[in-house]
């Protein structure tokens, strides 16, 4: 299949890409987010239960993925035949709000396998690069399969206070080896704001990939092994506490006696 030659067609091809992906992104963000669909109960059950009895989760996935999170600080840079830090480095990094930010990218690629570093111009700061953490539900790269270069990477998303106001307007960022595309869609077609003609000669964004593999480079979410097992603890949580509303409280009857029956001391009277 012939690469794209033109933005146009670069953000067709990186779109169609990340559309078949970020179902099952969404689904693993779901589950550490404690948010997905959750169908152990019988129907008849939940017709009888009502909104007495939520369903129980375990926040197994929370659990596996932070253990792990937690033991990944970045502490300094050290270049190549260096013996010390380099401090340059370190100060680009605290500027960027680098230590909150790779927290975030670290639970987004322990979670879905992947998470992205991009790299752009500061407006208001030229001695100093902008970084930014993505999201994989944001953004999709293409990789050439010899170099394992990224060839090209697209991100979209709405902004939140758009979304509020119920705007359809959609933001893209279009990542090239040579500049950086920034583009609207209020409509039907995407429109170019602005260009940063970098020229750096390779694409300014990095994939953080969590557990790679020389046949799926994308890599593997740390809830994949543990889903069957989380879905069967939440399930037999959910059961106890099913039976703990039926069983669990006494429930007494009485048979042969009428409705105007009251208590004996009242009938020797």
């Amino acid at each position: 299949m012939a690469l794209p030659t033109n933005d146009a067609e670069w953000m067709t091809y990186l779109a169609r890409g990340h559309d078949v992906e970020r179902q099952q992104l969404k689904a693993y963000s779901d589950e550490y987010e404690m948010i997905s669909p959750r169908m152990y109960m019988h129907p008849e059950i939940m017709r009888e239960v009502g909104e007495r009895l939520a369903q129980v989760i375990v926040a197994w996935p929370q659990l596996v993925v932070d253990a792990l999170e937690e033991r990944l600080d970045v502490e300094g840079f050290r270049l190549p035949n260096a013996d010390q830090a380099d401090d340059d480095l370190w100060r680009v990094w605290q500027v960027n709000d680098c230590d909150e930010q790779s927290q975030m990218g670290h639970i987004d690629a322990l979670v879905m396998g992947r998470a992205y570093v991009a790299v752009g111009t500061n407006e208001d700061d030229a001695d100093t690069p902008l970084i930014t953490f993505e999201s994989p539900l944001e953004v999709y790269a293409e990789c050439d399969p010899r170099t394992r270069r990224v060839r090209a990477a697209l991100r979209r998303w709405a902004d939140d206070r758009d979304e509020l106001a119920r705007s359809t307007t959609q933001y893209a960022t279009l990542y090239l080896p040579n500049y950086t595309a920034f583009y609207e869609n209020s409509g039907n077609s995407w429109v170019e704001t602005d260009r940063d003609e970098h020229g750096l000669g390779q694409v300014p964004l990095v994939p953080l990939v969590n557990r790679p593999r020389l046949a799926n480079w994308r890599g593997r979410s740390e809830l994949a092994p543990i889903m069957p097992l989380a879905h069967a603890a939440n399930k037999i949580a959910t059961d106890m506490m099913v039976a703990a509303e039926f069983v669990a409280i006494p429930l007494r009857g009485m048979f042969g006696v009428g409705p105007d029956a009251g208590p004996r001391w009242q009938r020797h009277h």
